[in-house]
């Protein structure tokens, strides 16, 4: 399960899923974009591909490794994905974990240990997510007790939010102040 912001994070992900899937030749497990509005913005960003990064507008490549993911946009299309045996990767929103459909993910899957939670994005203080990350195991989803077995990761690089020392140095760097 990965709880992902549905503007820019999602779509940085599955250009890194697709990246790393071309160069290393990877069988992978079936992917889900399972964010009606993550889905939506990947629609803006494939449309205004002129306006990304250089080794983004690579015409012969899906840049959003669209061929590999299933995007649900029902909540029936998402019930779906618990019944698909297999393993699964669950891209959902909301990157925090305060509501989404990450949500009903985690009360799915969280407490068995062979699966895992993989937050790519920061989590404020006070957010289920960074309870979690923090190591918090007995949690509340809709108000029922759960205990998180999943194995838990973050990759730090996808956050967006500098630190103090890089918000000092660049109002350091400004004129005037």
């Amino acid at each position: 399960m990965i709880p992902a912001f549905a503007i820019e994070r999602t779509q940085e992900l599955l250009h890194d899923i697709e990246h790393f899937c071309e160069k290393g030749n990877c069988v992978v497990p079936r992917f889900y974009l399972d964010s009606p509005l993550a889905d939506k913005v990947t629609g803006v960003f494939e449309r205004f591909q002129n306006f990304l990064a250089r080794d983004l507008k690579k015409e012969e490549m899906d840049i959003f490794a669209l061929h590999r993911v299933k995007i649900t946009s029902s909540v029936e299309q998402s019930k779906e994905i618990d019944e698909t045996p297999g393993p699964k990767i669950i891209i959902a929103g909301s990157g925090m974990m305060n509501g989404g459909r990450i949500l009903f993910h985690m009360k799915r899957y969280a407490g068995d240990a062979k699966n895992a939670l993989l937050f790519v994005g920061f989590q404020s203080e006070g957010t289920l997510g960074r309870r979690i990350f923090d190591g918090e195991r007995d949690i509340k989803i809709f108000g029922e007790k759960l205990t998180v077995r999943a194995q838990v990761y973050a990759i730090g690089s996808y956050s967006a939010h500098a630190d103090s020392v890089q918000l000092c140095d660049w109002i350091s760097n400004m004129k005037g102040l």
